[in-house]
C-alpha cells in the first residue's frame, strides 16, 4: 500500500514538473518573440529616408512616374454579406461544376450537374413499363374494334 502511494505521489510530482517546465518555456518564447518584434519595429522607425539626387538651384525637372504603384499591405478579414448552404435534392456523383467559390449567381442558375445512375435506371424501367402498357392498351382497343366489327356487344361500360 505504501509503495502505491509513493508511486502515485511521484507521478503527480513529475506531471507538475513537466507542466511547470512547459509554462516557463512558453513564457520565455513569448518574451523573446515580443522583444524581436519590438527590435524590428524600432529598426524600421530609425532607418533614414532614401537619399535623393541633388538638384542645382533654379533647375526644374519634371516628375517621372514611378515604375510600380505604391502598395499598402494591411492585415484584414473578408466576410460575405450573405452565406447560403446549398444541398442537392438527390445524392449522386458530381458530373460537372459550373461555378467557382466567390462567383455571383442568379436564381435558377445551374451550379452543378449530378449523375444519379440509380434514378436513370429506374426512369428507364418506368418508361419500358409505360411502353408495354401502351402496347397492351392498343392491343385491347384493336380487340374491341374487331369484336364490334363482328357485331358482338360489350357488356362492360
Amino acid at each position: 500500500m505504501g509503495s502505491e502511494l509513493e508511486a502515485t505521489m511521484a507521478t503527480r510530482t513529475m506531471g507538475r514538473l513537466v507542466l511547470l517546465t512547459a509554462i516557463v518555456t512558453m513564457a520565455a518564447a513569448a518574451g523573446v518573440g515580443a522583444w524581436l518584434w519590438q527590435q524590428g519595429a524600432a529598426a524600421v522607425a530609425e532607418s533614414p529616408p532614401p537619399a535623393r539626387p541633388p538638384v542645382a538651384a533654379g533647375e526644374a525637372k519634371p516628375a517621372a512616374p514611378s515604375a510600380a504603384p505604391p502598395v499598402l499591405q494591411v492585415p484584414g478579414t473578408l466576410e460575405a454579406f450573405e452565406v447560403t448552404d446549398v444541398f442537392a435534392k438527390v445524392s449522386g456523383y458530381v458530373q460537372s461544376v459550373s461555378v467557382d467559390i466567390g462567383d455571383r449567381i442568379k436564381a435558377g442558375q445551374t451550379l452543378a450537374v449530378i449523375d444519379v445512375p440509380e434514378l436513370v435506371k429506374e426512369l428507364a424501367q418506368v418508361r419500358a413499363e409505360e411502353a408495354a402498357r401502351a402496347a397492351a392498351l392498343k392491343s385491347a382497343e384493336a380487340g374491341i374494334a374487331a369484336a364490334q366489327a363482328k357485331g358482338v356487344r360489350s357488356s362492360i361500360r
